[in-house]
């Protein structure tokens, strides 16, 4: 019995021994995690409550968002239309966008005064063929409203009522919107009146999913639903920068669509003085450049436009023949605009009025070449 005392005392010591290291290398491996992992501090994320100036900047915030929706709800509308059994198709609309459904009955929309008159801006698809167009204002006024015009290409359409008081939204410029800026919605989504929503601009120079050939809708994440067609999307300063025209699929699943706010602008004001937008044109087809066609012309980068092709008509009717412009010309400036894609380069010609001239700096055999063409209007 005397002797298995000290055989006792050692396995307890041995015991106690192996528990201390094994709690001190569980004591260095949490250490060692945690420091690997980063603390809220090294991401610099405060561990403390909220402090003063986090409220301030809060409540800055929402303030601002307030500040917007006041200025925006009094010039929103919300369009009723109805439209007779049996409405004609239209053939110009469809020679876009191919065979449309025609909706029977009532349907709702949004839209906007956007110059002092009672004018109003709103989509060609929401009083497309209408019988009826009822429009109901903020302030609980409501009219019937006329079409004045429309462009079935950017799908805008002008409304004209028998009001001169209502307030009229700004135009801002669309040009300073980038990805990532906040944005606002205000429409009647559902029929539901002065709604805002927000969101960020998530992407510029979109197709829109109605397969529109117009290559210049801003994609957002704001709340977009039924009943929002028409209304603006606006910019930090309350301005329109966009003008709501389609969602993704047939309910919102976060993504949405808005036509450019300058090529809106830009529509509305021709269709204001001569009912129909007059598109510049040079006779020529524009196409992407590709890596292959940069490093072949000694580009930096794969940007510009491509002259595929030029009308092969008489001369003296195809400008861009006039002004020497050759197939295989690689566009990277009309006039103080940087062409990055074929797109930037339709866009320019088309919203450039007929009669007048742009100056076009051209790669030709790695070599730059500077013409003149003169804008017509499409034949």
């Amino acid at each position: 019995m005397t002797e298995s005392r000290p055989r006792v005392r050692a396995w307890m010591i041995w015991t106690v021994l192996g528990t201390g290291a094994v709690l001190l290398w569980g004591c260095w491996v949490l250490l060692f995690t945690t420091k690997k992992l980063g603390t809220a501090t090294d991401f610099g994320i405060s561990e403390t409550a909220p402090s003063q100036s986090d409220y301030k900047i809060a409540r800055l915030l929402s303030d601002v968002s307030g500040s917007i929706s006041d200025k925006i709800v009094p010039s929103l509308v919300r369009i009723t239309v109805t439209r007779p059994v049996g409405v004609a198709r239209d053939k110009e609309l469809e020679s876009y966008f191919g065979q449309l459904p025609v909706p029977i009955g009532t349907d709702i929309g949004s839209g906007f005064f956007f110059q002092p008159g009672g004018w109003i801006l709103t989509n060609y698809h929401v009083v497309r063929g209408a019988d009826t167009i009822q429009i109901d204002g903020t302030n609980g006024r409501n009219w019937l409203a006329k079409m004045h015009a429309y462009d079935a290409l950017s799908d805008i359409s002008i409304l004209k009522i028998e009001e001169t008081e209502m307030a009229a939204l700004e135009w801002g410029d669309a040009r300073r919107i980038k990805v990532g800026n906040f944005v606002w919605i205000a429409g009647s989504p559902f029929g539901l009146d002065a709604s805002v929503s927000f969101g960020i601009v998530s992407s510029l120079e979109r197709r829109s999913m109605n397969g529109s050939p117009l290559r210049d809708y801003i994609q957002t994440d704001a709340a977009i639903n039924p009943g929002n067609s028409g209304g603006p999307m606006l910019d930090v300063e309350g301005k329109v920068v966009g003008i709501v025209t389609s969602i993704q699929g047939d309910e919102n699943r976060g993504i949405g669509f808005a036509l450019n706010g300058d090529v809106a602008q830009s529509v509305a004001q021709q269709l204001i003085v001569n009912r129909i937008v007059n598109r510049g044109w040079i006779g020529v087809q524009l196409g992407q450049v590709t890596p292959e066609i940069a490093k072949k012309a000694n580009l930096n980068s794969a940007v510009g436009a491509v002259i595929e092709w030029i009308d092969p008509g008489d001369e003296s009717r195809i400008p861009a023949r006039k002004a020497g412009i050759m197939a295989g010309d690689i566009c990277v400036k009309c006039d103080a605009l940087k062409i990055l894609s074929q797109f930037d380069l339709a866009r320019k010609i088309g919203m450039t009025p007929p009669g007048s001239s742009l100056t076009l700096e051209l790669i030709r055999n790695s070599k730059s070449v500077v013409v003149s063409v003169y804008v017509m209007a499409k034949p």
